[in-house]
């Protein structure tokens, strides 16, 4: 296939490039021809990554023929999940911050050219929103054929769980490789083999020195522990899981990701043995403690920004550009979502089935 054969491929709520990396690690000769993201920072991250600058043009601010102008394949969207969390009170379509994503639905009758092709990325529960009613509706109406996936990174080989709903569609004729009856919610990929994820040292390779790795400014302080009734998920290097890392990490000591017991932060390898002996059973398991006097004896540090990046599998040469702060990019890392996991998808989606000669 030539350049000019290449997919065309349009970015919504383009964030720091996850998506587009997604499509470089799925192997396919594809271009994206334009992203959109009205956050500065995130915009500021894809430009240094990329060396394309995405519109800041509302998403419901496009008309039908801007769109349509596109010509695009294929259509990836991550649209803002707070309207489906509990944090942001799951309103769903009476949320403002899914206007744009309703917009978008409405184009999409209205197209010449609609794309063949459709992957969206969100949290848990927004399979259970009128958002996504509307885009099952949409999307049958516009005759397209769906699937949709409530799939964790832990499924295939990766310590980090981060359950995510995933809808895919392809325009008829185009159908999938392997055809499931009704809109049942899948929990594996068809045809992709699910693998133990690795530990977090074969990954992070924790053991080597790294610039990233500045104990001044990762290890916890004392203060961090604040609730004797809240249960701190805490890993070691031989675990094989790690929480959802939010926008929240690390300053919001409730549920925003996992506290790393580092080994060579400890003054007494003697005591500490015997703690991480009852603290991790099995071995490769996370331990919930919850007792402050334990918590403040235990060697924690958080996870780097680059170690999160690498859990959500960005590639070794991503980066951010010197104008954000270390928060900001725990904030950007935690809007972001897996790349290998959409990787994967991307290459089921595009997947044929075998054509059968007629004789």
């Amino acid at each position: 296939m030539s350049s000019s054969d290449a997919l065309r491929v349009v970015e919504f709520y383009s964030g720091i490039g996850g998506m587009h990396y997604a499509l470089r690690h799925a192997g396919l000769n594809a271009q994206v021809i334009r992203s959109f993201d009205i956050n500065h920072l995130a915009n500021a991250t894809y430009l240094h990554n990329f060396s394309l600058s995405p519109s800041t043009t509302a998403i419901e601010r496009l008309s039908v023929k801007s769109i349509d102008d596109l010509g695009a394949d294929m259509f990836l969207l991550s649209p803002p999940c707070q309207p489906y969390t509990r944090g942001g009170n799951q309103r769903g379509n009476a949320d403002l911050r899914a206007k744009s994503l309703q917009h978008l639905l409405s184009v999409f009758p209205q197209m010449k050219r609609p794309p063949a092709y459709l992957l969206l990325e969100n949290v848990k529960g927004f399979e259970e929103s009128d958002s996504y009613e509307d885009l099952i509706r949409t999307l049958t109406d516009c005759q397209y054929s769906i699937q949709h996936f409530l799939l964790s990174p832990t499924q295939y080989g990766i310590p980090n769980h981060r359950l995510r709903y995933y809808c895919l569609a392809k325009r008829k004729p185009l159908a999938f490789v392997r055809e499931v009856e009704g809109l049942a919610v899948q929990h594996r990929i068809p045809l992709i083999e699910e693998k133990e994820p690795l530990t977090l040292e074969d990954l992070l390779h924790l053991s080597t020195p790294r610039e990233d790795r500045v104990v001044a400014d990762l290890k916890v302080p004392s203060s961090f522990f604040k609730d004797n009734n809240y249960r701190h998920e805490v890993v070691w290097g031989k675990s094989r899981t790690t929480g959802c890392f939010t926008k929240g990490y690390p300053t919001n000591y409730k549920g925003a990701g996992s506290l790393l017991l580092d080994l060579s932060l400890a003054q007494d390898d003697s005591l500490l043995s015997s703690e991480i002996s009852s603290l991790f059973e099995p071995s490769s398991s996370s331990a919930y403690v919850s007792d402050l006097q334990i918590l403040r004896a235990l060697p924690l540090r958080f996870f780097s920004p680059r170690e999160v990046a690498e859990l959500h599998r960005f590639p070794e040469d991503f980066g951010f550009p010197s104008t954000v702060s270390r928060k900001q990019q725990y904030g950007l890392l935690g809007n972001s979502l897996c790349v290998e996991v959409v990787a994967l998808l991307i290459q089921y989606l595009l997947l044929s089935p075998p054509q059968h000669d007629i004789h």
